[in-house]
């Protein structure tokens, strides 16, 4: 009978600590920030995917077999996160998002703002729209905080505008202005603090995800806890239907600050890509989607 107990105890123990870690998970590798150049990642190309997705009302699902403790909500309750625009007037859409399953929930607000003061659409070269947020992602041991409004980053800059896409001959270019990411445990503890913006615009063929391509562009990710500053130019970057990451090209990223490194990241398949360093090859799993 006690054995019987103290094997009941120790499997009661184990799916706590199993639990635990699925939590964690809730933020893909933001959760447990050890690897700066994997969030580095993340951010940037979050920003990127999050701008052209919210403006083609992409599917809020953002891989196949997207786990609830990465979405936070499951497969059958996206429809009530719909990236559907509300048409304001004068040019403005806006998203409330209020999605909530479980312990956790999403929400906040994304505005677009079009140039052409009509619709909801970029229509002639040289209209545009500004992108301007402020969500939150809450799990059960913290908040990921996404927002446009200006933070200082470690350097004294103030990083905040928001995104912007111009139509131009032949395509679009995207241009992240400022925007940020807070991780926060319950406690109030800062686990994860990034400012990004654009340093040369980057150029691409669409915002639908289906076929859309990235052929430059230079964005900046600043690590304002760890205090370096990564700098990713993108190479020939294409998506596909179901990703809110790149499935082929490449990234090659210059790290300065307290950390001084070279980097070429290879995109093999929907989330997944390879990390070639000084310090050798790896393979890397983004999860965490906008």
């Amino acid at each position: 009978m006690k054995k019987l107990i103290f094997g009941l105890l120790l499997m009661l123990i184990i799916s706590s600590c199993k639990l635990k870690k699925s939590d964690d998970q809730s933020f893909g590798s933001l959760a447990t920030p050890s690897d700066p150049v994997q969030e580095s990642i993340e951010g940037s190309l979050n920003a990127i995917s999050g701008t052209a997705d919210d403006a083609s009302s992409e599917s809020i699902i953002a891989k196949e077999n997207y786990s609830i403790e990465n979405l936070f909500i499951a497969k059958a309750h996206a429809a009530s996160c719909s990236r559907a625009l509300i048409n304001q007037g004068g040019g403005n859409c806006k998203r409330e998002v209020l999605c909530q399953f479980g312990p956790f929930s999403w929400s906040g607000s994304i505005t677009l703002t079009f140039s052409n003061g009509q619709n909801c659409t970029l229509g002639a070269e040289g209209e545009s729209f500004n992108r301007q947020v402020n969500f939150t992602r809450s799990g059960r041991r913290g908040s990921l905080t996404t927002f446009s409004s200006n933070q200082e980053n470690y350097l004294g800059q103030s990083i905040g505008g928001g995104s912007t896409v111009t139509k131009v001959n032949g395509g679009l270019e995207l241009e992240i202005i400022g925007q940020s990411k807070v991780l926060k445990k319950n406690n109030g503890q800062k686990v994860f603090d990034i400012s990004i913006e654009t340093t040369t615009p980057i150029v691409t063929n669409q915002l639908m995800r289906n076929g859309r391509t990235i052929s430059s562009g230079t964005i900046q990710v600043y690590h304002n806890l760890a205090k370096f500053t990564a700098a990713h130019n993108l190479e020939n970057l294409t998506w596909s239907n179901n990703c809110c990451y790149p499935v082929t090209g490449k990234i090659f990223s210059t790290l300065s600050g307290s950390r001084n490194e070279t980097l070429e990241i290879e995109f093999k398949s929907c989330g997944m890509a390879q990390v070639t360093s000084s310090n050798g090859v790896k393979n890397i799993e983004l999860e965490y989607c906008e």
